[in-house]
């Protein structure tokens, strides 16, 4: 499980929110705690698309990566103060 010591160590109080997601979000991929998704058997994997303000979130579905998925999401609420 992640937390908020990850946002502190690998990203600085100078990063934007998107940057701090999408550290959150590999660091989990990183660790097996979350499966992304193929489109197609040779395709790579998919876990997140991050533009503007948006944010996708593509995942095997499992309970074990729904909750990671909301492990991450609370972590970047309260990083974000949302």
């Amino acid at each position: 499980m992640i937390g908020e010591g990850l946002i502190n160590a690998h990203v600085g109080p100078t990063k934007c929110l998107s940057t701090t997601m999408m550290c959150v979000l590999n660091y989990s991929i990183q660790s097996s705690s979350l499966v992304g998704i193929r489109v197609a058997p040779s395709s790579p994997m998919v876990s997140h698309l991050l533009f503007a303000h948006d944010s996708l979130l593509l995942f095997k579905v499992s309970r074990e990566n729904s909750k990671e998925v909301r492990n991450v999401l609370n972590l970047y609420c309260s990083a974000s103060k949302q």
